[in-house]
């Protein structure tokens, strides 16, 4: 295949549900839905994310199979998160992922030691923010890529998906970042180019519930001055967030089609 029509899709999974799009390029570059898929695991699946693997194998490899490059975005449900302090005393990226490591274990215990920790890159004497997941659910979606054929180029939390294309216009503001989807919400403050805290909560909120969640976190937070407050819950959003828009926060839409927000991430406003 010539590299002038390469394709790059992006699969992202949540309990129950797949999307995936396709980013073409050729002649001109399009981004386009692709397929999607509503998944009903057996009841009393508790490691849900099993049954949504079987989904992608069979959406990768069924009648119009994905060739080309992709990018695997995972739902809050299956990522833990914590904001790593600075501390002057770490030297080497090897020890920081030690320090990572330590930080989760100190909350989580033992499980941590069966998880896959990331992080980001951030400035000299700020917090950066941290990721584990489960690296069995790693191996699986490396697995299942190989099988079909395709090249994983990467898998990306749905909270740094949709924060990504925000982030140079939010510059060092401070800032609170919130992700709603379906049954959990997941908020994350930075400050000054930096993360301060993020919180993953498990819980279902229609506009008033979302509106009451954010309210107290930024009572937490504390600040003479109200952080910036941004605000991506398509799902919700697609009813409008009237009550949301009149506090002064930013609605931030999907790229694209709201039946596909996840994969499609957000757009800057």
């Amino acid at each position: 295949m010539s590299l002038l029509f390469r394709s790059e899709f992006c699969a992202a999974l949540a309990p129950g549900r797949i999307e995936l799009t396709r980013l073409a390029y050729g002649l001109r570059r399009r981004l386009e839905a692709w397929r999607r898929a509503d998944l009903s695991p057996a009841a009393g699946d508790a490691d849900c994310w099993r049954f949504v693997l079987e989904g992608l194998a069979s959406m990768l490899q069924g009648d119009r199979p994905v060739r080309g490059r992709l990018k695997v975005v995972l739902s809050s449900h299956w990522v833990r998160f914590q904001v790593i302090p600075w501390n002057p005393e770490i030297g080497s990226p090897a020890e920081f992922a030690g320090y990572a490591r330590a930080c989760f274990e100190r909350v989580y215990g033992e499980a941590a030691a069966n998880w896959e920790i990331r992080f980001d890159e951030a400035r000299t004497g700020c917090g950066r923010m941290a990721c584990a997941i489960d690296r069995e659910l790693i191996d699986g979606i490396a697995r299942v890529t190989r099988e079909a054929g395709c090249r994983l180029s990467g898998v990306q939390p749905y909270l740094m998906h949709a924060f990504n294309p925000l982030a140079l216009p939010l510059g060092r503001k401070r800032f609170l970042f919130v992700l709603a989807e379906r049954g959990r919400v997941t908020i994350a403050a930075g400050d000054r180019g930096g993360w301060t805290a993020v919180r993953n909560c498990s819980v279902t909120v229609d506009e008033d519930g979302l509106r009451d969640l954010v309210e107290r976190e930024l009572k937490l937070l504390g600040g003479e001055a109200q952080p910036e407050v941004i605000i991506h819950a398509p799902r919700i959003a697609a009813e409008k967030l009237e009550a949301v828009e009149a506090l002064g926060w930013t609605l931030v839409p999907a790229a694209g089609a709201t039946d596909y927000a996840m994969a499609w991430g957000t757009g800057a406003p």
